[in-house]
């Protein structure tokens, strides 16, 4: 816009500059509407037979009174307001109807917007020898009124009190106006991002109160801030680690907070900081220990190993006694049970078991009827004892085995490749159960079952 129509207003007072933004604010919604843009076919319309102020008010009136009913079933017998909006609608180049009236209604509001708009432009802001254009009068308005800003910033702002006259001068000189007075419109925007920016920090509620004050103590030394949110951007995936550390740091002593704090700080890996943590709680443990009983420190290091490699020693050699004591006691309670007295020949119940075992011809039996057979032996089957442990797949277990407890402890492994109605039945046969799988295996699967049964299928249909 011409430079000439500003200059005015960069030496208004104060109530003038008040005046004039209280009338463009009033007007708002007039210069939005009239900046809008405009169906050309109907402005050709409109300029091809030019409408006076009265024409156009005349028209919305008409235009209002004849949408007011129609869309109502007795619309066609309105014949004058029909008639009226006819010759209004007619005049623009379309035809009666509630869709074109509308259209029709909405072009002529905007041009009385447009009309209002140039009378308050030329009458009230004194732009009338300015020759500024109608679809320019909405900038040159919101020209107008940031320069009525500036000025009052200037004039109340404490911190430009003292380049207060500088500035009026270097706006009225036509060479230097042009930047500054495109710094000082600025600064209204420039300070309501600021403080939205502001307002935005504190919302997100993940910074401190010191945190939100810098963000905002940057932009205004207008000093980039993109880098310092940008880096807080990347540090939010370890935002939960660190509300985990503060966590577990309050649950510790007092004197340990400062230490897990100040080793958080740095950069060192989680492992190597819990190996210091470690490192610290195990040397005080010991400073402790050694201020309660100082006899400790008569203790050699090379002595202490030498104890500790013993005690491995002799810890090995209980093991042995311990394993061969108990092979002992099992022997001979199998003696006990399955020889004479004489020791030199079976007694009844191992007779009775060897011959189970040994049975040749038609008369062998299968496991299963071994088994059996030595369900009802008084103090349980000598052969559990023997054989104490039995290693089998669950179809095998629930073929041999009674639907009884014959065992103190059945053990799944790889439990995972196990179905449930195979593992139900061996569950019968035994006081305890102990499973054991890897859950990140893949489930039982029925492929190699299937294709066993076809095979097997096929070979029978071609015998």
């Amino acid at each position: 816009m011409p430079w000439a129509a500003l200059v005015p207003w960069i030496g208004a007072d104060a109530a003038t500059r008040a005046r004039v933004r209280t009338e463009i604010d009033a007007a708002a919604g007039l210069v939005a509407a009239a900046a809008a843009p405009m169906d050309p076919q109907l402005l050709a319309s409109f300029r091809a037979a030019p409408w006076d102020a009265a024409a156009i008010t005349s028209g919305i009136a008409a235009l209002g009174e004849y949408l007011a009913s129609a869309d109502r079933w007795y619309a066609f017998l309105r014949f004058g307001a029909n008639a009226a909006a006819r010759a209004v609608v007619a005049r623009l180049g379309l035809a009666l109807g509630p869709e074109h009236a509308r259209v029709a209604l909405a072009f002529l509001e905007q041009h009385r917007a447009q009309a209002a708009v140039r009378a308050l432009w030329d009458d009230r802001l004194g732009g009338r020898s300015c020759g500024t254009a109608d679809a320019a009068l909405g900038s040159a308005i919101a020209a107008v009124r940031g320069v009525a800003a500036a000025m009052d910033a200037l004039e109340t702002d404490p911190r430009l009190a003292s380049d207060a006259a500088t500035i009026r001068a270097a706006l009225l000189d036509p060479t230097g106006a042009a930047p500054m007075l495109d710094g000082l419109l600025r600064q209204e925007a420039i300070g309501a991002a600021i403080a939205g920016l502001g307002d935005a920090a504190i919302a997100t509620g993940l910074l401190t109160g010191d945190a939100a004050s810098g963000l905002v103590a940057q932009a205004c030394a207008r000093q980039p801030t993109v880098a310092r949110v940008r880096a807080w951007i990347d540090a939010l995936p370890t935002l939960e680690g660190l509300l985990r550390l503060e966590a577990a740091a309050a649950a510790l002593p007092a004197p340990l907070r400062p230490v897990v704090w100040a080793l958080a700080e740095t950069d060192l890996s989680p492992e190597a900081g819990w190996n210091q943590v470690r490192r610290g709680v195990l040397a005080g443990a010991m400073a402790t220990r050694l201020r309660e009983d100082p006899s400790l420190l008569a203790f050699d290091g090379d002595k202490l190993r030498a104890y500790h490699g013993r005690w491995d020693l002799l810890e090995g050699e209980r093991l042995g006694l311990v394993r061969d004591v108990v092979l002992q006691q099992w022997i001979d309670r199998q003696r006990g049970r399955l020889l004479a007295q004489t020791g030199s020949r079976l007694s009844s119940l191992g007779a009775e078991l060897k011959r189970r075992l040994a049975l040749r011809g038609e008369r062998v039996m299968r496991l299963r009827q071994v088994i059996a057979t030595g369900a009802a032996t008084e103090g349980g089957d000598p052969i559990f004892d023997l054989r104490p442990v039995w290693m089998a797949s669950p179809e095998t277990a629930a073929q041999i085995f009674s639907r009884a407890p014959a065992f103190d402890v059945i053990v799944f492994d790889e439990a995972s490749q196990c179905r449930l109605e195979h593992a139900l039945p061996v569950l019968l046969r035994g006081h305890r159960v102990v499973i054991a799988g890897d859950p990140k295996q893949l489930p039982p699967t029925r492929f190699f079952e299937g294709g066993a049964t076809l095979e097997v299928e096929a070979d029978e249909t071609m015998g």
